[in-house]
C-alpha cells in the first residue's frame, strides 16, 4: 500500500478534498447485536472519516436497534438513518442509495465487520487501476459455538454450492462479489437510482453491471468478516430468503442460472413425490427410506471433512447446519419459482389451488386407508388390498373434491382465519358423511336398527376426515401466512387519505404483514402541499385520479382512512372504483355514512369494514343457481297451458306481439334482452319517451292490468333465468337510459349491478312505483339491504312474500 504523507492533508497521494466521497449503505432490521460493531468498523477506517458517510436503512426495528442508531447518529455527524416501513431488503437498498451523496457507494450487511483498510483498498483500486466495481474475501467468524459452526457450514462445499461465501486467494475478474464498492455513475447507468427498481441481492446488481459491459474486480486483500445468524431458526429464514431471491435473479437474468441451483429443490421435490407415492405402493416407501439414508450419510461425510479441517468439536452441529441450509434454500427456491417476477408478487392462483388440491388428495386418501384398516381390525369388510383399495380411495376422493368445490373451499385464500376454515371443513365433511350414510342406507337391514356398530363407524370416518383434511389445510395456511410475513404474496394496496388517520392505519398495516397488505402508495382527497411521501411510501395523486391510479399500480385493495373533514368524499371513492377489480375497506368511524352495505372484519385487534362484500357463501350461490334452474323449468313446463291462455287473451285484447322484449342492464353492466307478457299498448313509449310505469297508467291494457296485479306478466322472465341472465330474487334490472341517469344522481346506484337481477326482490315487495327520485332512493336502500343480507333464507322470505302479493292481487 502507498504510504500516506501529511495525513491531515493528503492520502493516497492526493489532497483529502480531492478523494472520492464514500457512502456506506446498510439495510437492516432487528440487528441490535450487530449494528454498533458494523458502524464502528466503518468509522475506524484508515480512509479519512471526513470523506465518509454511513447511511443505515432500518425496517422499523423493535429490538433496541433504533436506540443504538439514534445514539450513533447523535455522536457522529456523518451517520444517518432512514426508515423502510416495508421491511423488504430491495426497497431498503433503493432508499439508501437514493439518499447517498457519495462518488463511491458500498453496500454492507449489518452483521458484517470490515478490515480497517477495507475502504482504502477499494478506493486505491479505483484510482490506480480505474476499476468500477471492486470487492474481496468474506471470512465467517462468530462469538458463539453455533455461529462458528454455521459459518463453517456456509463456507463449505457441502453447504449451498452457489453461495458467495468463499475463501479466494488470487486477484481476478469475477461474476459476483459480496459487499462490494461501486462507482456512483455505474449504479446510475444500471438504473439503481430509479425509485421502483428493486434489486434483490448482490448477485442481481452484479449481473446488471456485467450486462452493461463493465467488469467486477476481486482482490483477496479486501477483507470483510461475516457474523452468521446465531441459531438454526434464523439461519433457515436467511437462506429461505436467499433461495427466493436467487430464483428472482435468474428470472431477470437467465445467464445467472447454474444447474447446481436445482439440486436442493430437486431433492425436496423428489422426497415429496416419493412420500406421496408411498401411499400407492410400499416399494416407493423403501426407495424413500433408501434416499433418506444416502442423504444422511452425505451429511455425516460433510461433517467429517469439515471437522477435520476446523476442529472435531463442530462435528455434532454440522449435520444440522447442512440440513438447514439445504432445506431452507430449496423451499425458498421452490416458492420463488411459483411467485411472480416482481418482488412481493402474489403466488399465482393455479399454484395455490394445486397445493390445496394436493393437500386434500393426500388427506382424503390417508383418511380412507386409516378408516379401512380400522374396519378390517374390527372384522368388517374393507378393501385394503392394492390396487382395488387404491381405485376405491381415488373414487372417494373425487366425491369429496366435488363436494369441497361445491362448498367453495377452493376459492382464493386472503389471510382469513384458519379456525374459520377448519369449521368450514367440519361442516362440509358432516354433509358429505350424511350423504354417504343416506345413499348406503338399506331399508330392510337398517330400518329396524338404524345405528348398528358398522354404521356408527361412519362417525369415526367423519372424525378422521376432519382431522386429516383440517390438519393439511391448517399447515398449508400456516405456510402461506409465513410467506406473507416474509413479504411474499402481499396484495398491492392503496390507502385513501392523507393525514393522521391514514398514517396510523399505515403503521398498523405494516406492523402486521400477515394481514396480506403491501401499501404501494397514498391517495389524497385533495391536492396536497408539502410532503410527498410518508416513510418512503409515495403520495400518488388525488381521488379525482383514483381509477387511473388503481390501473397504473395494479392495486387489489383500497383502505379508506379519511379525516372527518373529507368524509363525504367516500362517495367519490365508491363511484370511481365501481367496476374495478379492487376491494374496499374502511376504518370504523366512517361507517356511519355507509348503511346497509358493509361487514366488519376485525383482525389483529383493529377492525376494518369491507364495503359491499360478497356475503353469500359459494355453496349458497351454487344452491341458489340450482333452485333458479329447477323452479324456472317447473314454472315454464307445468304452467304451459295457463301461459298459452294468457297469450291468447293478450292477443285478443289489443294489437301487437304477445311477448315484449326490452334491453336491460344485468350483472356487472352486461346488457341483455328481458322478456315479459305485454301489458301495455303497442309502442307505449313512442310519444312519451323512456318512462317508468305509474299508478293507473293509461298505457296499460285491460288484460295487462289483470296480469300485472297477479305478477303474471313476469313469467317469461323465467327464460332469462334459465339463460343465466337473471335470478329468481335480486334487484330488478333497469334500462340503460335510467341506469346512466340514476348513476349520476345516486353515487351508490351502480353497486346493485354486482349481482344478477331478479324477477322479484326486497325492493319490489316493500316499495311502490318509482314516481320520484325519493322513491328510487328508497328502493336503492332496499336493494342495498338485500345485498348485505343475501342468503337462501332471505330469498325464501322474499319468494313467500311475492306469492302472498300475487294471491292477494296487490301487484301494480
Amino acid at each position: 500500500m502507498p504510504e500516506t504523507t501529511t495525513r491531515e492533508k493528503r492520502f493516497l497521494g492526493r489532497d483529502i478534498d480531492e478523494l472520492p466521497l464514500v457512502s456506506v449503505v446498510i439495510p437492516m432490521y432487528n440487528e441490535a447485536r450487530n449494528i454498533r460493531r458494523c458502524v464502528e468498523s466503518i468509522l475506524g477506517q484508515t480512509y479519512p472519516t471526513e470523506r465518509l458517510e454511513v447511511i443505515v436503512v432500518d425496517g422499523i426495528s423493535d429490538d433496541g436497534s433504533r436506540d443504538i442508531l439514534k445514539e450513533l447518529s447523535e455522536k457522529h455527524e456523518n451517520v444517518y438513518f432512514f426508515d423502510n416501513p416495508l421491511r423488504i431488503t430491495p426497497r431498503a437498498l433503493n432508499i439508501g442509495i437514493q439518499n447517498a451523496r457519495g462518488d463511491v457507494i458500498i453496500i454492507l450487511g449489518a452483521h458484517t465487520k470490515i478490515n480497517p483498510d477495507f475502504i482504502e483498498r477499494n478506493i486505491e483500486l479505483m484510482l490506480e487501476r480505474g476499476e468500477v466495481c471492486t470487492g474481496g474475501t468474506q471470512i465467517n467468524i462468530g462469538d458463539t459455538y453455533w455461529q462458528q459452526a454455521i459459518g463453517i457450514g456456509m463456507a463449505s462445499k457441502f453447504g449451498i454450492p452457489t453461495a458467495p461465501y468463499r475463501y479466494e486467494t488470487n486477484e481476478r475478474y469475477v461474476d459476483t462479489v459480496v459487499y462490494a464498492a461501486y462507482r456512483r455513475d455505474i449504479l446510475e447507468k444500471v438504473g439503481l437510482f430509479e425509485e421502483d427498481l428493486h434489486i434483490a441481492e448482490d448477485a442481481e446488481l452484479n449481473w446488471r453491471i456485467r450486462q452493461a459491459g463493465f467488469k467486477i474486480f476481486f482482490s483477496p486483500n479486501i477483507v470483510s468478516y461475516y457474523y452468521p445468524r446465531p441459531n438454526l431458526r434464523k439461519l433457515f429464514k436467511q437462506f429461505f430468503n436467499y433461495g427466493l431471491m436467487r430464483v428472482n435473479v435468474i428470472k431477470k437474468h437467465p445467464d445467472a442460472f447454474r444447474w447446481l441451483h436445482l439440486l436442493p429443490a430437486a431433492a425436496v421435490f423428489g422426497g415429496l413425490a416419493l412420500a406421496g407415492l408411498s401411499f400407492v405402493n410400499v416399494l416407493f416407501l423403501y426407495i424413500l427410506l433408501g434416499a433418506i439414508g444416502l442423504y444422511g450419510a452425505g451429511l455425516l461425510a460433510g461433517a467429517l471433512v469439515e471437522s477435520r479441517r476446523h476442529g472435531w468439536r463442530y462435528f455434532p452441529a454440522l449435520p444440522a447446519v447442512f440440513f438447514t441450509l439445504h432445506t431452507s434454500f430449496a423451499l425458498g427456491f421452490i416458492i420463488g419459482m411459483f411467485k411472480s417476477q416482481k418482488w412481493g408478487g402474489a403466488m399465482p392462483l393455479w399454484a395455490e389451488r394445486l397445493l390445496l388440491f394436493t393437500s386434500d388428495y393426500i388427506a382424503v386418501n390417508s383418511a380412507f386407508w386409516v378408516w379401512a384398516n380400522l374396519r378390517s381390525e374390527l372384522g368388517l369388510f374393507a378393501a385394503t388390498q392394492f390396487p382395488v383399495g387404491f381405485y376405491i380411495s381415488n373414487i372417494i376422493f373425487l366425491f369429496w373434491f366435488f363436494l369441497f368445490l361445491f362448498f367453495g373451499m377452493y376459492k382464493t385464500w386472503e389471510a382469513q382465519s384458519r379456525v374459520d376454515e377448519f369449521i368450514q371443513v367440519m361442516k362440509a365433511v358432516f354433509w358429505g358423511v350424511l350423504f354417504i350414510y343416506l345413499i348406503t342406507f338399506d331399508i330392510e337391514r337398517d330400518l329396524p336398527n338404524p345405528l348398528p356398530g358398522s354404521r356408527l363407524l361412519l362417525l369415526s370416518y367423519w372424525a378422521i376426515m376432519v382431522a386429516f383434511v383440517g390438519a393439511g389445510r391448517f399447515l398449508l395456511r400456516t405456510f402461506q401466512r409465513k410467506l406473507l410475513e416474509l413479504g411474499i404474496g402481499l396484495r398491492r394496496t392503496l390507502i385513501v387519505g392523507w393525514g393522521q388517520k391514514a398514517y396510523e392505519l399505515f403503521e398498523k398495516v405494516t406492523r402486521f404483514p400477515a394481514l396480506g397488505y403491501r401499501v404501494v402508495g397514498f391517495v389524497a382527497p385533495n391536492a396536497a402541499n408539502g410532503r410527498l411521501d410518508y416513510r418512503g411510501v409515495p403520495l400518488l395523486g388525488t381521488i379525482d385520479r383514483l381509477s387511473d391510479i388503481v390501473a397504473e399500480n395494479q392495486a387489489e385493495e383500497i383502505l379508506i382512512a379519511l379525516e372527518n373533514s373529507d368524509r363525504k368524499r367516500i362517495y367519490d371513492v365508491i363511484a370511481r372504483t365501481d367496476g374495478l377489480p379492487v376491494r374496499l375497506k374502511i376504518v370504523p368511524d366512517l361507517y356511519s355514512i355507509i348503511t346497509g352495505q358493509a361487514r366488519t372484519n376485525q383482525i389483529y385487534g383493529f377492525p376494518l369494514i369491507e364495503i359491499l362484500p360478497q356475503l353469500m357463501p359459494t355453496w349458497e350461490k351454487r344452491v341458489k343457481r340450482l333452485i333458479d334452474v329447477t323452479v324456472a323449468v317447473a314454472v315454464l313446463i307445468l304452467g304451459l297451458p295457463l301461459w298459452l291462455v294468457v297469450a291468447l287473451l293478450i292477443k285478443l285484447d289489443s294489437p301487437g306481439p304477445v311477448i315484449y322484449r326490452q334491453e336491460r342492464v344485468g350483472q356487472n353492466g352486461r346488457l341483455f334482452k328481458i322478456y315479459k307478457f305485454r301489458s301495455m299498448v303497442q309502442d307505449a313509449e313512442k310519444m312519451t319517451g323512456p318512462k317508468g310505469a305509474e299508478k293507473d297508467d293509461p298505457r296499460v291494457t285491460r288484460v295487462g292490468r289483470w296480469i300485472r296485479k297477479l305478477r303474471i306478466d313476469e313469467i317469461p322472465q323465467f327464460w332469462n333465468v334459465l339463460k343465466g341472465e337473471m335470478s329468481l330474487v335480486g334487484p330488478r334490472p333497469e334500462r340503460p337510459y335510467f341506469v346512466e341517469k340514476l348513476k349520476k344522481e345516486l353515487p351508490l346506484y351502480s353497486r346493485r349491478l354486482r349481482v344478477r337481477p331478479g324477477i322479484t326482490g326486497w325492493a319490489q315487495i316493500k316499495g311502490a312505483y318509482d314516481a320520484s327520485i325519493d322513491d328510487v332512493k328508497q328502493k336503492l336502500q332496499y336493494d342495498l339491504f338485500y345485498l348485505e343480507n343475501m342468503s337462501l333464507r332471505m330469498d325464501l322470505k322474499i319468494i313467500l312474500n311475492t306469492i302472498y302479493v300475487m294471491l292477494r292481487g296487490k301487484g301494480q
